[in-house]
């Protein structure tokens, strides 16, 4: 709270809770997306999404504020939870025998796995808690709205890789050819990020009012395509990382989390204005989307003969 100049620390056992459901979800949705049932997952989502935007906005308008739209993203994320057994009944059958895993297997690619997650999630979240940090709360909130415009782009593309991964894993399993997979995916993420920044760079007021409604934000208008072409280069970066560990590529953590921690640092010291702390992601993001794709001729050389 002292971090973050959060007066409120209920707030943050609030988002304690929000964190505990998010992370034991992650169980449920995996066993969805290996199933490929991504009717469900989008159910699911579906479900949360409107239960987050229902009471959000209606304990917001009874006085709760900030409160009131963690209480809302608490109850989403119990329902869908709770929602995402529907479709797993089948594994509490007594009948069904279980495979051996081994425990050294499971680290070998847990591990690294979540590492690189980590790293990808950082990319997106150092920034906004830095900013949080080192400026005033009014120039936070703008950089927090300008993060918000700019995802727009990343939830836009992320559906592509839930459904790339677990169709890629399938493919390397049997020794079938995934390449044409993996350019579908990285064209399906490439051209509506190009598409949308373009029109960000075009028309950024009308963007800030449709998502934020305040006039107030068009301070940050000369921003916003340069915060959506990062954000576009994270989008493919998010494809190429999903698509190594689909094939078990795992020490792609290795220069994801450095360029993490790079991010970080880097802002850490250099975060005069907004355009410099941008600048820093985007650099970063593109040498490492450079790095990865100059990797995959060497990286599916054995696979792909296969």
């Amino acid at each position: 709270s002292s971090f973050f100049h959060i007066e409120d620390k209920n707030i943050l056992y609030m988002v304690n809770v929000i964190i505990f459901f998010a992370l034991i979800g992650v169980i449920n949705m995996a066993f969805l997306q290996a199933k490929l049932a991504f009717i469900f997952q989008v159910l699911i989502s579906l479900i949360s999404a409107v239960i987050k935007l229902v009471l959000g906005i209606a304990f917001v308008f009874s006085g709760y504020s900030v409160a009131g739209a963690a209480m809302a993203m608490i109850v989403a994320g119990v329902a869908s939870y709770i929602v995402s057994f529907a479709p797993l009944k089948f594994l509490f059958d007594k009948k069904i025998a279980a495979p051996s895993v081994k425990t050294k297997a499971l680290f070998s690619y847990g591990l690294p796995s979540a590492l690189t997650l980590f790293g990808m999630t950082s990319f997106i979240s150092a920034d906004i808690m830095l900013v949080k940090h080192f400026f005033d709360p009014h120039q936070a909130g703008l950089y927090a709205g300008l993060s918000l415009i700019g995802r727009v782009i990343f939830f836009v593309s992320a559906p592509i890789g839930g459904v790339m991964f677990p169709v890629i894993v399938q493919k390397h399993s049997r020794n079938e050819n995934f390449t044409n997979t993996f350019k579908l995916s990285l064209l399906l993420v490439f051209v509506p990020s190009i598409l949308i920044t373009i029109f960000y760079a075009l028309f950024p007021k009308f963007f800030i009012l449709f998502f934020l409604k305040r006039e107030e934000y068009f301070a940050i208008s000369d921003l916003i395509a340069p915060f959506a072409l990062f954000i576009a280069l994270f989008s493919l970066l998010s494809i190429v990382a999903n698509f190594y560990l689909s094939i078990k590529k795992t020490k792609v953590f290795i220069p994801i989390l450095i360029g993490a921690i790079l991010q970080s640092v880097l802002i850490f010291f250099y975060h005069e204005t907004f355009a410099q702390i941008i600048t820093i992601s985007t650099i970063i993001t593109l040498i490492l989307v450079i790095m990865l794709l100059g990797y995959y001729p060497r990286a599916t050389r054995k696979v792909i003969k296969l």
